[in-house]
């Protein structure tokens, strides 16, 4: 099915929809704000958690999304104060997403915007001097965790969650995190890149090559 229309079908039965971020490609990015131009994001889900946002600047981040002028030097560390990016964020795409919820939310009234809530770990980068110092790296993928179960889930609020893929696997990553408390909480959407085995990519490929693009496919 077309892939809006997926996300949007996949929130009927899960409250965290997670987009397992290719980083810095531009079609998702796009896509990212396709999806919260739709109206039945703001009148379904209307909360979005982003790996591209260092969460020290979470006010910075609230202010400017409800239209406030921020100044750029200011505005600029949102995605500069993170901590597994390096050298930092550097795709436009993630900052024109950010000026896309500020878009959107011009037009609504306070109880219906779109939140943003950044998922890096707080960190003031002018205290880190050496390695051992930098102990938020510990912390990328339990502190998004730890802001989906309390500011989410545990308000029984819906969220979309934009991180890269290696988050939403493996026993220490974000997904399994929050699934500890939450069963099922997650469906994952990822890009699809083909597979090492070319006979499964053919098979896949032959059977959705003609659908809608972009669209939302199901492998299983």
């Amino acid at each position: 099915m077309p892939a809006v229309d997926g996300i949007f079908v996949a929130f009927q039965s899960h409250s965290i929809v997670g987009m397992a971020d290719w980083h810095g490609l531009a079609q998702e990015e796009d896509f990212y704000v396709d999806l919260i131009r739709d109206p039945r994001f703001t009148e379904e889900i209307d909360n979005v958690v982003v790996e591209f946002g260092g969460a020290a600047q979470q006010d910075t981040i609230d202010r400017y999304i409800a239209g406030e002028d921020i100044p750029y030097e200011q505005l600029r560390r949102v995605w500069t104060d993170t901590v597994g990016w390096v050298p930092t964020v550097t795709a436009l795409g993630y900052l024109n997403f950010f000026a896309q919820v500020r878009a959107v939310n011009e037009g609504l009234p306070l109880s219906e915007r779109i939140h943003i809530w950044l998922g890096e770990p707080p960190i003031d980068w002018s205290k880190i001097k050496t390695p051992a110092d930098l102990t938020q790296m510990s912390q990328r993928d339990r502190y998004p965790a730890e802001l989906i179960k309390s500011q989410i889930l545990a308000k029984h609020r819906k969220a979309l969650v934009i991180y890269g893929s290696l988050h939403f696997f493996g026993s220490e990553a974000l997904k399994p995190l929050v699934e500890q408390s939450y069963p099922r909480a997650f469906f994952v959407v990822a890009p699809y890149m083909g597979s090492q085995n070319k006979a499964e990519s053919d098979s896949f490929e032959q059977n959705h090559g003609t659908v809608a693009n972009p669209c939302v496919c199901d492998r299983s």
